[in-house]
């Protein structure tokens, strides 16, 4: 008798984290260009906008699973030179209950290659995350923080992560 009430204790718990990580994940990156901006991680810009002349902009997302979304993004070269070399190092971040990002919950990179002047390049990345996180964000948001990483220095961008 008594391991049957464990075992019912044990389903009915499983049943209400299995129903709270189903609705965990209602949130997205929104689409649209994003600040430029310094990240909030300990990496440092070496460059800027003086320096690197880059546009980064999330164009859609879509599901992959229940922790995973791809992101598409462009980058485009708005300045007059031809940038070689170029990646992207993306970081998103849950936000705290002060709505400032507190929580690295996931760190991805995509190589773009060499953009001439007034060229543009699509990317896409997939962003996988667990449970946990995706409670996190669900609750606050986030921040997707996107360093473009060039031989002629960095430049970050900062989007909001769509909570509810």
């Amino acid at each position: 008798m008594e391991r049957t009430r464990m075992a019912v204790v044990a389903g009915v718990a499983a049943a209400v984290v299995v129903a709270g990580v189903g609705a965990a994940f209602v949130f997205g990156f929104a689409p649209g260009g994003a600040e430029n901006t310094a990240p909030s991680t300990e990496s440092e810009s070496t460059g800027g906008a003086d320096t690197v002349a880059l546009n980064f902009t999330i164009d859609d997302r879509s599901e992959c699973g229940r922790t995973c979304r791809v992101v598409n993004a462009t980058v485009t070269n708005v300045g007059n030179e031809t940038v070689r070399n170029v990646r992207f190092a993306h970081e998103l971040f849950s936000n705290g209950e002060s709505g400032e990002p507190n929580e690295q919950v996931w760190a991805g990179t995509a190589t773009v290659g060499t953009l001439s002047a007034g060229s543009s390049a699509e990317m896409q990345f997939e962003v996988r995350f667990g449970a946990m996180e995706g409670l996190a964000i669900q609750s606050n948001g986030g921040v997707l923080f996107s360093t473009a990483v060039t031989p002629a220095g960095n430049e970050t961008f900062e989007n909001d992560v769509q909570a509810g």
